[in-house]
């Protein structure tokens, strides 16, 4: 509306065969970023400093004008932005395998949610954790951070009983 629409109306006029890629162009000239800089420079200097969602929404906004952003490129800018805390969790998640974009945030909302609804002491064993499990004498590493295993759901096997799908696939007992 208002400016838009005459910003809009000028472009049609000077060129009818205004083609998908040239309004494109001149929309992200006319309105892109946020501050400073171009789009890569603005994606490195992007910071989480509220949830995770508006740091969702702001970095969506900037990979929105960048055309074919890499999966490897996506994610290393995504995960460079967020909050230490999280950032460290979610690097760990996304290191077990292959993920998704949509499925990188996801797991980076279920991680702020669940480090709201813990507190500080989420992996500490301070509080009932459910469904993890955190070995007395191993699972932190030298620089203090932890891990988790997570109990996966019982599966059945071809031969009709029933297994645990714990540990490395193709490991039975």
């Amino acid at each position: 509306e208002g400016a838009t629409i005459h910003f809009f109306n000028s472009l049609i006029g000077e060129d009818e065969d205004l083609t998908w890629g040239q309004l494109k162009e001149a929309l992200l000239g006319r309105y892109g970023g946020h501050g400073e800089g171009d789009v890569y420079e603005q994606l490195t200097e992007l910071k989480q400093g509220g949830t995770v969602d508006e740091y969702i929404t702001e970095f969506e906004y900037l990979i929105a004008q960048i055309p074919k952003l890499q999966d490897k490129q996506f994610m290393g800018y995504f995960l460079h932005g967020l909050k230490v805390e999280i950032r460290g969790k979610v690097r760990s998640l996304a290191a077990m395998g292959e993920m998704s974009r949509t499925k990188l945030l996801q797991v980076t909302r279920a991680v702020e949610k669940e480090i709201k609804g813990n507190g500080s002491s989420v992996y500490r064993g301070s509080k009932p954790s459910h469904g993890s499990f955190r070995p007395k004498s191993h699972g932190s590493s030298r620089n203090g951070s932890d891990w988790v295993m997570v109990k996966e759901r019982d599966v059945e096997t071809s031969g009709g009983g029933r297994t645990n799908a714990n540990g490395p696939r193709g490991i039975n007992g």
